[in-house]
């Protein structure tokens, strides 16, 4: 590997796993706790009094079809040429970050499998705290995600960074703007249904982000897989 590969794939591994640490420590855990705690009453909190147009806006968005709405909203900045990806480096950007997103779903095996064994969490908030604000309860014809018993690690959260990451490591321009704001807007609502603890996002969605850039970004096989299958079965004009 380059020095950028290894510069990448270390600080990859020195932040995912140094959250990580940094959230099972005890000493450190309490303050993820209490940020924990807040974000859920300032976030779930807000949508108290309903039924209002804030509500309905975070029940809508926690629609899970909805879930595909950032990746339709992102998708023109791999298939335009030269917004951010050059037109000849297209094909095998939408290879790479396909790969990355199957290593992805190896390292969210994993992690989900060490998450049950080990017991380091289950309920989602509004299973947890009160008073909680159920999206279900006050959007039913919406059918919103506002719960879960088994919350950690944030996969949703995960493909977003995995996503936004790679694009920022592309180019940095006015389009990357346009990505962080679709990065954060629909990074929030499980936070605001109460689906999420901020840790399931900032530690478990960032612990499977970043292992999978570690692999799939910063190790040069799987960008030599992606020229190699973009050579071989995309027309030239792709290429």
């Amino acid at each position: 590997m380059t020095t950028q590969h290894w510069r990448g794939f270390i600080v990859c591994q020195l932040l995912g796993l140094g959250l990580l640490a940094s959230w099972l420590f005890p000493a450190t855990r309490v303050l993820w706790d209490a940020i924990d705690k807040t974000v859920f009453y300032t976030l779930n909190g807000s949508l108290n009094p309903a039924p209002s147009l804030w509500g309905e806006f975070w029940a809508i968005l926690n629609f899970r079809p909805m879930d595909l709405l950032p990746l339709i909203a992102i998708a023109p900045l791999f298939l335009v040429p030269d917004l951010i990806i050059p037109r000849s480096q297209r094909a095998t950007a939408c290879i790479q970050v396909a790969l990355i997103l199957l290593a992805m779903l190896v390292i969210r095996v994993i992690v989900k499998e060490i998450t049950e064994a080990l017991e380091w969490r289950a309920y989602s908030p509004t299973r947890t705290l009160q008073p909680a604000y159920f999206l279900s309860e006050l959007y039913p014809n919406w059918n919103p995600k506002d719960a879960s018993s088994s919350s950690f690690p944030g996969d949703h959260s995960a493909v977003l960074m995995i996503i936004t990451s790679f694009l920022l490591l592309q180019r940095f321009n006015r389009w990357s703007i346009y990505v962080l704001a679709v990065f954060f807007l629909f990074v929030t609502p499980r936070m605001v249904a109460g689906a999420h603890w901020f840790t399931d996002v900032a530690v478990g969605g960032s612990l499977i982000a970043t292992q999978s850039m570690a692999y799939g970004y910063f190790t040069p096989r799987p960008k030599q897989w992606a020229e190699k299958l973009a050579n071989r079965w995309l027309p030239q004009g792709w290429r």
